[in-house]
């Protein structure tokens, strides 16, 4: 079962800190952000990446049900960045039985590929 007071608690370690702040960092090389612009973070978990949008300066909404991936396609205007538990990858065999990820959704590449396939937006010309 996921718990989310562990994973919480995790991001107040000096290691959890760090790699946080480099995640977020990393998420803001991805796109351009601007006080007051909108982010919808689907998947928010317990809202620590919302919460660091939020001090940026970004309205930010978080949701968390499987189904909004279709809406997040229709709703946005300018891109979608998914941030997803890989199963092949070096975490998922060193974390995947430790207590902050029990109940975690590990994805495969395989599925990634098919929701993208399945909700690919149409080519929008307004940005």
């Amino acid at each position: 079962m996921y718990k989310p007071e562990i994973y919480d608690a995790w991001y107040q370690t000096a290691k959890g800190r760090w790699i946080g702040q480099q995640e977020f960092l990393t998420l803001l090389k991805l796109f351009t952000t601007k006080e007051g612009q909108t982010l919808l973070d689907v998947g928010s978990g317990t809202g620590y990446f919302s919460e660091r949008f939020q001090q940026a300066g970004l309205q930010v909404a978080g949701l968390e049900p499987e189904q909004a991936l279709a809406e997040m396609w229709r709703v946005s205007r300018k891109a979608v960045i998914l941030g997803l538990l890989n199963r092949q990858s070096l975490l998922y065999y060193m974390k995947r039985n430790s207590s902050g990820y029990q109940g975690a959704r590990w994805d495969k590449l395989e599925n990634v590929r098919q929701w993208a396939n399945q909700l690919r937006p149409a080519a929008k010309q307004d940005f």
